[in-house]
């Protein structure tokens, strides 16, 4: 049961339904189906896009919040592998953004070796 212990009317929007058949990921105001369709959310935001509509009747400032930056993931990624290399160790990635990371650059590949079955059996096995 809601309750209101304000003195004023309020309004409650309730969202439900079946869950997803999908993964999904979830970043600030977009939900997607992969970190690349966040990306696109978020330059289309950015771009003032029609797609995610207008509130009619406001005229306050900012029109629109600005999307809170992207990237510190590849910052962290970066910073990890540098300290890795320092450590005389290798990575294997097996994380999604890990991969994408080292598939746009190529600057680690000297300490990367790749995932393959023997690495997925250990890793299902150590869970």
């Amino acid at each position: 049961m809601l309750e209101n212990p304000g003195g004023q009317s309020a309004r409650v929007l309730l969202l439900g339904g079946a869950p997803f058949d999908e993964d999904i990921v979830m970043w600030w105001n977009f939900v997607a189906r992969s970190h690349d369709e966040v990306v696109a959310f978020r330059e289309a935001w950015e771009r003032e896009s029609d797609q995610f509509g207008r509130i009619d009747g406001y005229t306050g400032t900012p029109q629109r919040l600005p999307a809170p930056a992207l990237g510190l993931d590849s910052v962290l990624i970066e910073h990890a592998l540098t300290h890795t290399r320092e450590e005389g160790k290798r990575i294997v990635p097996i994380c999604p953004t890990v991969a994408r990371y080292l598939a746009k650059h190529d600057g680690f590949t000297d300490i990367t070796d790749p995932v393959n079955r023997d690495i997925l059996t250990w890793l299902a096995a150590s869970q």
